[in-house]
């Protein structure tokens, strides 16, 4: 590899004759070539020294399937348990689209504002994390998966259409 870069660079230094001009024709791709490879190796050691960061984020958009309630936990927070229904995108094979009921947890403001401005039916987009528990269930451990709220968005309310009724 070193006799490689002396002929190359003895061949560019001098490249005024035609001999050396016809021999650069042809190194300068290999350089490029080799440059190429020894970059690859490189970015190679540099992948498998470096850690990949893991993501728990999830957005949901759905209705809410019952009004909420907010009650204190034993700490003290309050906790607001949300249920949405999410309707899927496609068709199973009766024909009908499904839907999935997600249980989300809301603490502190963002369950108290919740609960103030949203009501069954509404619209809410939420951003969380997803969280596993362990619940024993006839004296069985289950691990079940729960959504924490970040934020919520309101969407659509259906207050606008109550006080357009009246």
């Amino acid at each position: 590899m070193l006799n490689f870069f002396f002929l190359y660079n003895y061949l560019f230094k001098n490249r005024n004759s035609k001999r050396n001009f016809f021999f650069l024709r042809i190194f300068i791709p290999l350089k490029v070539y080799f440059c190429c490879l020894n970059d690859i190796e490189k970015q190679d050691k540099i992948l498998a020294r470096k850690e990949v960061k893991m993501l728990n984020q999830i957005v949901l958009v759905g209705r809410l399937t019952r009004n909420i309630s907010v009650h204190k936990s034993d700490n003290g927070n309050k906790v607001a348990t949300i249920s949405l229904a999410i309707p899927r995108s496609f068709k199973n094979s009766d024909g009908t689209y499904d839907t999935d009921f997600v249980d989300c947890v809301a603490f502190d403001c963002i369950a108290e504002n919740t609960s103030e401005y949203c009501s069954k039916g509404d619209i809410v987009g939420v951003k969380g994390r997803i969280q596993s528990k362990l619940v024993e269930v006839d004296d069985k451990r289950q691990n079940q998966m729960e959504i924490i709220c970040e934020k919520i968005t309101f969407l659509s309310s259906n207050k606008k259409e109550e006080t357009e009724d009246k």
